[in-house]
């Protein structure tokens, strides 16, 4: 494994703004919940799974670089949130979702170094860029697939495409164009390039009792903190079973086991309760008063102007 899987031209993905527009398949699918709780989770390991994505996060990411000297779980949650805001801004942030669209490609222009055999990545390079968003997607579907739900096969055609377009707001160009050529790649992908890397290995960590504390809350006892944060920590890996390749999940730790599958059935048993339609206002309900109240990424750290200084200084 290790080998990148080639791009091939016909594959090139051609404009359609109707796939993400408000009222499409795609906007409704990642308005639910269940798309960001459980999709985002292996969409953020999978995209590590990638060796030149992965190793662009060991020299460039500061949660896992070492270049934050006491790290706390705000630091998680403040880029968490970060990412939120620039991949899924693009969908829900109205006028300024262009803005996000710039602060997601921008900021990973300067994502480049050398591989441990001495060999170049760039993060943007038109093929790890799309193998990325690629793996990233399958998270997001596997997800939402398993409990929400695909009406039919129209329907998950639908969201894939949105995906597609969504991916062509930050310059992703190379997806596959239908659902069988999808598979294939993520199929191809599974036997040839995705690794367990240690960005992913620490990622899948913070789903044990080692998820890091506060930095103002030291003094919590371990098991004490286990505990307050065990809801979320079951909520990602569910998430991570859904959405991670078998062959990955399993060495990385994530091995399905009696209370998986009970968990696994309360949760979709919950979430069809819930009304697909009601469900969907979700993530438009949270990016308005995320753009009223809040100080989405777009404007502040990722904003054209501070990314515009970060270049300028890093090329100084």
């Amino acid at each position: 494994m290790g080998t990148e899987v080639t791009l091939k031209e016909e594959e090139s993905a051609v404009g359609n703004d109707s796939a993400i527009a408000p009222g499409s398949a795609f906007y409704e699918a990642v308005g639910d919940p269940v798309t960001l709780l459980y999709g985002f989770p292996p969409a953020l390991v999978n995209s590590v799974l990638i060796p030149k994505s992965a190793r662009g996060v060991e020299q460039h990411e500061r949660l896992v670089n070492g270049s934050i000297p006491q790290l706390g779980v705000e630091h998680l949650v403040g880029r968490i949130v970060d990412s939120i805001d620039i991949i899924f801004g693009v969908v829900f942030a109205e006028e300024e979702a262009e803005q996000a669209a710039y602060a997601l490609h921008e900021l990973h222009r300067k994502v480049k170094g050398k591989m441990p055999d001495g060999s170049s990545y760039q993060a943007l390079n038109q093929q790890t860029w799309t193998n990325t968003w690629l793996v990233q997607v399958k998270g997001f579907m596997d997800a939402y697939g398993a409990l929400r739900g695909f009406i039919d096969e129209a329907h998950r055609r639908d969201v894939y495409r949105g995906f597609v377009e969504l991916g062509r707001r930050f310059r992703v160009t190379h997806m596959p164009a239908g659902l069988q050529q999808y598979e294939d790649r993520i199929n191809e992908l599974e036997a040839t390039t995705l690794v367990c890397s240690a960005p992913a290995r620490f990622l899948v960590e913070q789903t044990t009792p080692r998820l890091v504390k506060p930095l103002n809350m030291r003094w919590l006892p371990t098991r004490v903190w286990g505990w307050a944060t065990l809801p979320v920590r079951r909520m990602a890996r569910v998430g991570l079973l859904l959405g991670l390749p078998g062959y990955v999940g399993s060495e990385l730790g994530i091995r399905r086991n009696g209370l998986d599958r009970l968990e696994l059935w309360i949760h979709r048993c919950f979430w069809g309760l819930v009304p697909r339609r009601l469900a969907a206002r979700f993530g438009p309900w949270y990016f308005r008063i995320r753009r009223r109240r809040g100080t989405p990424a777009w404007r502040t750290r990722y904003s054209a102007e501070s990314l515009a200084k970060r270049r300028n200084y890093n090329e100084s």
